[in-house]
């Protein structure tokens, strides 16, 4: 497989208007177009994007480059991620288009292709779109005349069955019960708060009004301080946190304290393996799922399977094996009996259903799953060092020797972000003494080696 030239593990991720820009996206539009003309004499495609100033201007130069290409489109506006994946196969588009950065901030944004069945795009196609972006002329050579290009719509009325869906997964009422959501002036603003009232909850949602440039800004799910703090001053049952376009979930318990991706998934796995419901008794995450956490599901006879990071390969690997729970402790969490992509807010929905079910508090779940001391840091590089790093035999030579000495105490696991111009450094062991003086040893020489 070919190193790909734009895409990242999460489609295009960029500046806008200054790396992603709008020709970028006609031209990604087009290429698209080329396509999916192979495959179906009249293709359609609809267009979904989060709350940043840029969504509409980069949907716009997505739908003239389908158009142009005979394509009819639908904009669909403001939408969370697993909404657009939903739809898409619901209504039988032949793609979806998400205009999202998911958590990064409001100035960048992003361009993920869904497929007809609501899978994120396969590595192969996303090269053949590079090849045909690059080549661009080649495919005007297929251009329609000025009556047979595509239609574009705009339309709000298919929201209402991505609704309808989430409210249909939950199969019992929250009456009694506070809830506070953090809706990251996202896509799931008004949304995710609706359901939960919908169905009998009281609550109380924060961070709700997106203006366009306040997406994700100090908070959501990368920054859940108030989260906390709001659920303790008023004594709420629980909080959850999303992400900008509601693919991913951060909990917060009763006591403020933080329940990430892995503690979410730890629990589904139990309540699915106790209903018989857990696929292969198996649970699916990725090279950063906790070591500790490992341990724990291993002693609740649950095996996990790791991948690397990013929640489309969490799902080829739950593909390949027929399995129906993974994620990652990011909040990626993919429920795949009900959807085919992480969801936010699914995802919460399900966890409080089976808190309310069985009468069980999450602080008094998770407080005796012991976790190993881990630790994030993030490398700024520029791009090619980005790029290239791993040819640098100095520099894997030194991660060698770190993982070697960490062996049976703990692990060392360092990647280049697929959405962001860093290297990510992470270490746990079984003291955070020891974690410390690995994670900032690794920092030291990766700056130097690589700034």
């Amino acid at each position: 497989m070919g190193k790909r030239k734009y895409f990242g593990t999460d489609g295009v991720r960029g500046e806008a208007n200054i790396e992603l820009t709008p020709v970028f996206a006609m031209r990604l539009g087009a290429a698209l177009g080329h396509i999916l003309n192979q495959e179906s004499e009249e293709p359609k495609v609809v267009i979904a994007m989060d709350t940043r100033i840029s969504g509409e201007m980069l949907a716009a130069a997505l739908a003239s480059g389908l158009s142009s290409m005979g394509v009819s489109v639908d904009i669909i506006g403001v939408l969370p991620t697993p909404g657009l994946a939903f739809l898409t196969k619901r209504l039988e588009f032949n793609a979806g288009i998400m205009v999202s950065a998911s958590h990064n901030p409001a100035k960048d944004n992003g361009i993920k292709i869904f497929t007809s069945d609501g899978f994120k795009l396969q590595d192969t196609k996303e090269l053949e779109i590079e090849n045909l972006i690059d080549n661009i002329d080649s495919v005007f050579d297929y251009k329609k005349g000025g009556d047979r290009v595509g239609k574009i719509k705009n339309t709000q009325e298919y929201k209402f069955l991505y609704y309808d869906f989430l409210k249909s997964s939950v199969h019992t009422k929250f009456r009694g019960k506070k809830v506070i959501v953090d809706e990251a002036n996202g896509a799931a603003s008004g949304l995710a708060s609706k359901v939960f009232s919908d169905l009998g909850a009281e609550v109380v949602a924060i961070n709700d009004v997106p203006n366009g440039t306040n997406i994700n800004l100090k908070c959501g799910s990368t920054n859940i301080d108030v989260l906390s703090k709001v659920v303790r001053d008023y004594e709420a049952d629980i909080g959850f946190a999303y992400d900008g376009d509601a693919d991913r979930l951060i909990t917060v318990d009763r006591n403020g304290l933080v329940v990430d991706g892995d503690l979410v998934i730890t629990l589904m796995a139990q309540f699915l393996k106790e209903q018989g419901r857990l696929s292969g008794n198996k649970v699916v995450g990725t090279i950063m799922t906790n070591m500790g956490i490992e341990k724990y599901l291993e002693s609740q006879g649950i095996i996990l399977e790791r991948t690397a990071v990013g929640d489309r390969y969490v799902l080829e690997k739950m593909i390949l094996d027929d399995l129906n729970l993974g994620g990652e402790q990011s909040g990626h969490i993919i429920m795949r009996d009900l959807i085919n992509t992480g969801d936010g807010i699914l995802s919460s929905l399900q966890l409080f259903q089976f808190l309310v079910t069985t009468g069980k508090d999450l602080s008094e779940l998770t407080s005796h799953i012991q976790r190993y001391p881990q630790q994030l840091k993030n490398l700024k590089v520029d791009r090619e060092k980005k790029a290239t790093w791993q040819k640098n035999f100095k520099v894997t030579s030194f991660i060698e020797e770190q993982k070697k000495a960490l062996e049976g105490k703990g692990r060392v696991v360092i990647r280049e972000s697929g959405t962001e111009p860093l290297i990510r450094i992470m270490v746990e062991a079984e003291s955070m003494e020891l974690v410390n003086s690995t994670i900032a040893t690794c920092y030291a020489f990766l700056d130097k080696e690589l700034n």
